[in-house]
């Protein structure tokens, strides 16, 4: 049974959130003792909020209704599946919470505002104290700095980013648990072990109260979350942090979009800003919808720059044969018009034929303007050749191919592994600066750890179940077999 303080929640929330409201009505509500706070999470294809009932009782709807909000906007900026590979999830999540209640504390007094309706009579969203937040010094990082001079409405990975330079523990290699507790100063919060905004601008006192990372398994099978701790071992009174498996994502991104659709069949909700905020990021959140591919790759080329090389014309002459009497076009340095294509033959991409026909059909109609040399990616970088009506990896990475017209048909899955994007972006293109095209179905393993490239125009199939988010370069979408 739903403890009596959620259904009093549920009911305020009608008043005071619709969107919100809307939100926790596809919720599952359900009581576990093993959790030490609670958390949102995805189960049976369901939003499922596991709490603990002794922390629902020891804490007031006011401040149960801000962990609710929370909870809402890690799913709503699909914080779940936005993980670096191989960074530290401690931090990551750190910056994640950082984020999110800077945001609804700097925003409590109009968070649940509407359009028509006085500000003053919204009503406050409130959170529990000490929980973690952005600290000025963050906005005083000379990276941040430089890049946001106007902005103060940071995405978490640049939260982590902070952190993770100014971690000593992360950087010593050590645990917080090996690490003194930090001294407590009159009118800090370092009980909780996070100080408020502002109260810290000197990252090096700032990076002594990151606390300590507490791991949860939650039950043989049934997934795994992180806490967080002050230095007194006590967990912060904020959500569990569930890592999700990739099946999931799907659901995820499906609840969002259904709730967006029928929240928007209420005029009241359609008022709320924080309702018209959210909806035009989901509708946005996949950047590849914004443009069709050709219309994407026209614009890119004509703001690339074009590569050099070496070629031949008629109007000089080559002296070798000059003495035999023989005139021959000579060797001349000009400009080249060249494009570097990269295709994915481990996704599915090539798996679609429409999909890739179409995409090759653009291309293809470059082909009197520009030179295009193909690379294959599996496992590895390849230059193809043509074997017994497919391509395979030839010999020498040196020697480009040159597309030819219907070349696209040659192409074959690989062996359905990883594909690794470091060869192309590390080593590769390293000695180029043409144009580069890469088509992907967007499961890139090293993504986050490749040497940025300009100028490199990604292009993704118009179905992707999750938004692709490359950390540098354009997106353009392949549109279906359909064309639409």
């Amino acid at each position: 049974m739903m403890h009596f303080k959620w259904r009093n929640i549920l009911q305020a929330l009608w008043g005071k959130s619709r969107f919100t409201s809307y939100f926790f009505q596809m919720a599952d509500f359900q009581e576990e003792r093993r959790l030490p706070t609670l958390g949102l999470t995805i189960s049976a294809s369901r939003l499922t909020l596991l709490y603990n009932p002794d922390f629902v009782e020891s804490h007031k709807e006011d401040e149960l209704t801000g962990l609710l909000v929370h909870e809402m906007m890690h799913i709503l900026l699909n914080h779940p599946h936005r993980a670096l590979p191989g960074e530290d999830p401690f931090l990551q999540n750190l910056a994640q919470d950082m984020v999110i209640n800077s945001y609804i504390t700097d925003h409590e007094k109009t968070f649940f505002s509407r359009t028509g309706r006085d500000i003053r009579e919204a009503p406050l969203v409130i959170l529990p104290e000490g929980l973690p937040r952005i600290p000025q010094s963050f906005y005083e990082w000379s990276f941040y700095a430089r890049s946001n001079k106007k902005k103060k409405d940071p995405a978490w990975e640049e939260v982590f980013a902070w952190l993770k330079e100014n971690d000593r523990h992360t950087q010593k290699g050590t645990s917080q648990s090996d690490a003194d507790p930090p001294e407590k100063g009159p009118g800090s919060k370092l009980d909780t072990g996070f100080p408020d905004s502002g109260d810290e601008p000197d990252p090096a006192a700032f990076k002594n109260k990151i606390p300590e990372k507490g791991t949860l398994f939650y039950g043989p099978g049934e997934g795994e979350g992180l806490v967080f701790r002050d230095h007194l071992k006590r967990v912060l009174p904020t959500g569990v942090h569930f890592f999700q498996h990739f099946r999931q994502k799907a659901s995820v991104l499906a609840i969002k979009r259904r709730m967006i659709s029928f929240a928007g069949r209420d005029d009241i909700c359609r008022s709320e800003r924080l309702y018209q905020k959210v909806a035009v990021f989901i509708d946005d959140v996949k950047p590849v919808q914004i443009y069709h591919f050709h219309h994407k790759l026209n614009i890119f080329l004509e703001q690339a720059s074009l590569s050099d090389e070496w070629g031949y014309s008629a109007s000089r002459f080559n002296r070798r044969y000059l003495g035999a009497g023989i005139y021959a076009p000579g060797r001349v340095y000009k400009k080249q018009k060249n494009i570097t294509v990269a295709v994915d033959v481990s996704g599915s991409v090539v798996m679609t034929p429409g999909g890739i026909e179409n995409a090759f059909g653009v291309i293809e109609a470059l082909l009197c303007h520009y030179k295009i040399h193909l690379l294959c990616m599996d496992e590895d970088l390849f230059v193809p050749k043509k074997r017994e009506g497919r391509f395979i990896p030839s010999e020498n990475l040196l020697k480009p191919y040159v597309y030819q017209k219907g070349d696209w048909r040659y192409l074959r899955t690989g062996n359905r592994g990883a594909t690794f994007f470091m060869p192309l972006f590390n080593a590769y293109m390293l000695r180029h600066r043409e144009p580069l095209v890469v088509i992907t179905d967007g499961e890139v393993f090293d993504l986050h750890k490749l040497k940025p490239y300009s100028p490199t125009l990604w292009v993704v199939p118009d179905d992707l179940p999750e938004p692709f988010d490359p950390p540098f370069g354009q997106i353009g979408v392949m549109v279906s077999s359909s064309g639409q």
